[in-house]
């Protein structure tokens, strides 16, 4: 079903059973109509509520005519996307931020996981071609999925959009430094802010998305995005900025490769900051969202890029991150968790979580889970409030 920002939330659940099919023109007409019914629909509703009306295979997620998130179910745009993704049974993300270290080129092809994920900064070599080290960590085998981490509201020295021209050998910003940079907010940090909203940066980060399409990659993970938190008190439309970021990326790299694929690293909640038509079409194009930390959490380890010190986070499950991760959930996009456990123990009780809900876990200390995560057992008790922002 196709639907804009001129249909509530409340509209869609009483009448998506009756107009599953029907193009956007026959729901409008259609629509005083359905909604003249709404309450002979909501109890029709009522009475099928333990019933499951679909899953797209990866999340086998139930909906039994009320979304507990308050999102809706995004399946007409982008399907052929999620469907590919939905395939995924094992995940990993080996990157020097989460393994303490740079891994080799040995090592991410040793990586038997249906999808993973790397950073270009690991693999970076003036005397190996980018491409012929994605040719190699993709193997021989079976095709799996690639994709490449890409940090859409910081930049270190580390990235290949880096110029050491930007900053003094005290790594403050010098006189050749763009506009859109900024002075990292702590010092020491090398970690520079950038302004992703200035239209010279999404030049700059849609070349090298370009690039890395062009060496192989099968998508992108987009980093970054609690760079609209950040801006936020001095930029009202920073979250629109950042999504309308990420939906560019998309539709730019997708008219040379319709099969490129954009999953956000999402441990902010971007899609919750949203108004309802705006997440409506962020949801539509992202393919999927990965997120760190969820169950397993500490204040001390913070998603500021910064790598983390492999070890045992005690039990914290952050309702808001998971509420976010809901929205995805319930619009059919698979949510890829990793959280820093080690232990056994740990490891296990992380992963019956994520698979409660209907999340596909991997742990940093070890290989992805083997099964498929089941249908979510576990919501929440009350159905949030979709939130208002402005735009």
């Amino acid at each position: 079903m196709l639907l804009t920002e001129d249909i509530g939330y409340n509209d869609v659940f009483a009448i998506d059973l009756y107009v599953e099919t029907l193009t956007m023109n026959e729901y409008r007409g259609l629509k005083p109509v359905l909604l003249a019914g709404l309450a002979l629909s909501t109890a029709v509703i009522a009475g099928c509520a333990g019933m499951t009306t679909g899953s797209n295979g990866t999340s086998g997620a139930i909906n039994n005519g009320t979304d507990p998130t308050g999102s809706y179910s995004a399946t007409s745009s982008n399907a052929k996307s999620a469907s590919d993704l939905s395939t995924v049974k094992t995940w990993s993300i080996k990157t020097a931020r989460f393994l303490g270290k740079a891994p080799t080129v040995d090592e991410l092809t040793a990586d038997t996981s249906d999808l993973l994920i790397v950073a270009p900064a690991d693999l970076q070599s003036k005397d190996h071609p980018l491409d012929k080290q994605v040719t190699a960590i993709r193997g021989k085998g079976p095709k799996r999925i690639i994709l490449v981490m890409v940090d859409a509201g910081y930049i270190t020295p580390s990235s290949p959009l880096w110029d050491t021209s930007w900053v003094n050998s005290a790594g403050k910003l010098g006189a050749t430094a763009p506009a859109w940079l900024e002075a990292p907010d702590k010092n020491g940090s090398t970690r520079y802010p950038v302004q992703y909203w200035a239209p010279d940066w999404r030049t700059k980060l849609s070349a090298e998305v370009e690039r890395l399409r062009k060496a192989g990659f099968d998508g992108v993970c987009i980093d970054g995005l609690n760079a609209a938190n950040a801006s936020n008190e001095a930029r009202s439309t920073s979250y629109l900025d950042m999504a309308t970021l990420i939906q560019n990326e998309a539709h730019d790299a997708r008219t040379h490769a319709t099969n490129f694929y954009v999953a956000p690293f999402d441990n902010d909640g971007l899609v919750d900051k949203l108004t309802d038509a705006q997440r409506l079409d962020y949801l539509k194009t992202v393919d999927a969202v990965v997120a760190s930390n969820v169950f397993y959490h500490s204040e001390k380890i913070g998603d500021d890029g910064a790598t983390v010190k492999v070890a045992d986070l005690d039990l914290n499950p952050q309702p808001e991150i998971i509420t976010a991760l809901d929205r995805y959930q319930y619009a059919h996009r698979p949510v890829l968790v990793v959280d820093t456990v080690t232990s056994a123990d740990k490891v296990a009780d992380f992963q019956e979580r994520a698979k409660a809900r209907g999340y596909l876990p991997w742990s940093v200390s070890g290989p992805a889970t083997s099964t498929p995560p089941s249908a979510p057992t576990t919501a929440p008790a009350t159905p949030p409030t979709a939130p208002q922002k402005s735009s």
